[in-house]
This record gives C-alpha cells, structure tokens and sequence, in this order.
C-alpha cells in the first residue's frame, strides 16, 4: 500500500468536515438577527397584544370588539330569546327566529331522535324507552296545554330544564334546540290533521294504512 493511499483518508474527510461547516453557515444565516439591516420576518412590523400602539387614542393594541357583532361559533347573549326561548320580559316567545325550512326540519328529527326520544318516545307520547323501565312519564305533546304552549317553551325546557327534565343546553346547541322545537310542531301538527284539508289521494292513503 502506497504512502498516497494511506494520507489520503484523513484528508477526504477535512475536506467533507470543511464543506460541511460551509453549507451549515449558509443554512443558518436565514435565521438572521432582528438587528439585521434587511427584512425578515421575525423583525417585520407589528403589535403584539397587550403592547403599547401610539396609533390609537387609547395607547393600546388590543382593539375592543365592534358593539353587537358575534364571534363565529359563538352566541350574542347566553340570556337572549335566541338561548332561552324567553323575551326580556321573561316571556316564552311564539315565533322562531329564522324561516322553519326542510334541512331545519330534518336536522330537528336526528337531534329529537338522540337526546329526546329515551323519554319521549318517536312519536312524542311519552313512551320511551326509559319509561317503560320506570322512569316518570314525561307528558304527551298532544296534551292541549303542550299544543298551545309558545315555541319558547320548548326551547326553554331544553335550555334550562323543566320538572324533572334536566337541561339539556351542553348536549343541545341553540339552533338545535329551535330544530327540535320545529320537529316537535310537525309531530302535533301530524297527529291533529283535519281530514277535510287533505287531498283525496292522501286521504286514500291514510284510509289504507299508510302516511299522507
């Protein structure tokens, strides 16, 4: 084996040991220091919250919210009608507060299916499942005072709880609660169809067994 081969090896890896540190210096000197004469991001201009903003009257960054705007994901006021069913005055309201369309419809039969049915049974007479094993009856939502109780009402029992019904506000969102309260109607409004306003061909089919 020749002296060459044999020096060769330690100088190999000065050489790779050389190149290393230089692409390592190029690499690190895109994490360059605020102080840095050129634009990075890390020294771009900005205000960090709670910081001090001469810009505005009020010396500060933070910027109150524009008065009665809502948050995305978020509700006006855990007091409003829109939550509980009630007015200001403590009254359950009578309207929903949105047009009632199919999707609402739609999306008030699932929820009414998970969280109501245990007790108040598919079609709202109070024959659920937990029931029949000894839970208290809840009332039937064909009682004439549940037929013409506001919309409010139902809203306000899911949101606060009534009798021995426990609030259901964590389990059941606001808009929810009024697809619910939307389902519920359509179930009264099923069971109490006058049959002079039906149609011949759905008067046929209810005479034969089937859903108008």
């Amino acid at each position: 084996m020749s002296r060459t081969s044999l020096g060769s090896g330690p100088r190999l890896h000065l050489g790779l040991g050389l190149l290393i540190l230089a692409l390592g210096a190029v690499l690190l000197s895109g994490c360059a220091s605020p102080k840095m004469s050129w634009q990075t991001m890390a020294a771009q201009p900005k205000f960090v919250s709670y910081d001090e903003n001469p810009f505005f009257r009020d010396q500060m960054s933070n910027r109150p919210q524009v008065p009665n705007t809502v948050a995305r994901g978020f509700i006006a006021s855990p007091t409003s009608a829109y939550v509980t069913g009630k007015d200001a005055a403590g009254n359950e309201v009578s309207e929903f507060p949105y047009p009632v369309t199919m999707a609402m419809m739609e999306r008030g039969q699932e929820r009414y299916n998970i969280y109501c049915t245990p007790c108040h049974g598919y079609t709202g007479v109070g024959n659920g499942v937990v029931v029949q094993r000894g839970y208290p009856q809840p009332p039937s939502f064909y009682d004439p005072r549940l037929i013409n109780a506001p919309v409010g009402h139902f809203v306000n029992a899911m949101n606060a709880g009534w009798a021995r019904m426990p609030t259901y506000a964590f389990q059941v969102n606001a808009s929810d609660r009024w697809a619910i309260a939307a389902y519920i109607r359509a179930l009264q409004f099923s069971q109490n169809v006058n049959v002079q306003n039906m149609s011949a061909e759905q008067r046929q089919q209810v005479e034969a067994g089937g859903s108008p």
